[in-house]
């Protein structure tokens, strides 16, 4: 395993959990999407996130994909709390998650096109 590759769990495991906090975040705020694109994004990027621990799983040793989800989760979850602070942020991130999701769903399906291909 190279470290390449373990960059890339650690970049798509990041923008996964850092959309799905957002997400939460702005759901608890009553910001809901308008259109059913924003609806699917978000769905292909909750599947992209499971995917990618699924993927992690599988080509890394057991022990990593779990010390990095709480990792992730824990550096995530510090940057979500400083936004709650400052609830002004919020139509920032709302602009910004589906890029983060956009990013998300793009590393994935790099990971999986290159554990098919080798």
């Amino acid at each position: 395993m190279d470290g390449f590759l373990f960059l890339v769990f650690i970049v798509a495991l990041f923008f996964g959990i850092l959309n799905a906090q957002l997400y939460k975040m702005l759901d608890r705020m009553g910001v809901e999407p308008r259109s059913s694109l924003p609806i699917m994004v978000r769905l292909l990027s909750v599947i992209a996130s499971f995917s990618i621990i699924i993927w992690g799983f599988i080509l890394l040793s057991w022990w990593i994909p779990i010390v990095s989800f709480i990792s992730v989760s824990l550096v995530n979850g510090s940057f979500i709390a400083s936004v709650n602070r400052n609830p002004e942020k919020a139509g920032e991130f709302y602009l910004l998650a589906p890029v983060f999701a956009l990013a998300n769903i793009g590393i994935t399906a790099y990971a999986w096109f290159y554990f098919f291909s080798n």
